[in-house]
């Protein structure tokens, strides 16, 4: 619902929301994101993928998921 929300606050929110997620259940946050990275706004995708591998976070950012 709030993906395509253009305020910087809810896409930080969203994507702080998304890497908390992740924290607990990573195959979760795994499988919302394929489902959602091309909708998502860079900012909070940038902050749901923070704590992925270098080589993902990349592949995450460069649509080539």
């Amino acid at each position: 619902m709030l993906i395509s929300d253009k305020n910087d606050l809810i896409q930080k929110a969203l994507g702080w929301m998304l890497r908390e997620v992740g924290n607990r259940d990573m195959e979760l946050e795994v499988k919302f994101l394929k489902k959602h990275y091309n909708d998502m706004g860079r900012t909070a995708l940038r902050y749901s993928i923070e704590k992925f591998p270098e080589k993902v976070r990349k592949s995450y950012l460069l649509g080539a998921v």
